[in-house]
Order: structure tokens, then C-alpha cells, then sequence
């Protein structure tokens, strides 16, 4: 799920208007699930309840705090994915300077990193 422009655009509205946006949106929620057969019995004996208590316990705090942990868990992710493609690149350079010092011709130093970390000898070549 993103959030940005809308998510700022609906925290900057009155209270009064984002409750009934809430109000709206938890009310379409109940239809589409007595209309698809989803908890229709419960939803159509305890509609108002329902409709009330999810308002009720609707808060831009945690709306908030979710959206910063969805962002922090991205952000995680992809650093994590950063320094693996980082870490390995430099482990080839290291094998490729230990290779050249081993006095390898080019061809074999290709064909050990292809076979090592799995790449092309395209791939391969751009570490010589």
C-alpha cells in the first residue's frame, strides 16, 4: 500500500470531515459485505454497532504509526537488498584481484567467477 499526497490531503481536514469520510467508507465496507455474502448475517443484525465501533477506534495515530512502520520495513528491505548486491560485488572484486595476482589470464579468471558467483561472461568481464 502507498500513501502520500491523499494521506496528507485527509489528515489536513477538519475533524468533522474526516470522521465522516471514516463514517462513509466504514458504511461502503458493511455494504460490500452483506452484498458478497461476507459476514451478512452478523453485518445486517449488528450494522450500527459495527459501523460505530469501527469508527470509534479509527485513529490518525496509528493510521500514522502504520504508515512510518510500512515505510521503515521498505526502507529496511531494500537497504538489506543494497548491501547483499554491494557485498557481493565487492567479493568478486576481491576474487578477481586475487586471481590477477595468481597471475591468471583473463579467460580462466572469466570462467572461475562465472562459475563461482553464477553470472555471464558478460557479466564476468566488467569485473576484469
Amino acid at each position: 500500500m502507498k500513501h502520500g499526497k491523499d494521506d496528507e490531503e485527509f489528515f489536513c481536514l477538519p475533524d468533522a470531515s474526516r470522521k465522516t469520510i471514516i463514517a462513509e467508507a466504514v458504511n461502503k465496507a458493511i455494504d460490500w459485505c452483506i452484498d458478497n455474502d461476507v459476514l451478512k448475517e452478523f453485518f445486517q443484525e449488528y450494522r450500527e454497532e459495527a459501523s460505530r465501533v469501527s469508527i470509534l477506534e479509527y485513529s490518525a495515530e496509528r493510521h500514522l504509526q502504520a504508515i512510518k512502520d510500512e515505510g521503515y520495513d521498505i526502507g529496511h528491505e531494500d537497504g538489506l537488498q543494497q548491501g547483499l548486491k554491494q557485498g557481493i560485488q565487492q567479493g568478486i572484486t576481491a576474487s578477481v584481484e586475487l586471481l590477477k595476482d595468481m597471475e591468471l589470464d583473463d579467460a580462466t579468471i572469466i570462467q572461475k567467477i562465472c562459475e563461482k558467483y553464477k553470472l555471464t561472461p558478460e557479466q564476468a568481464n566488467k569485473y576484469l
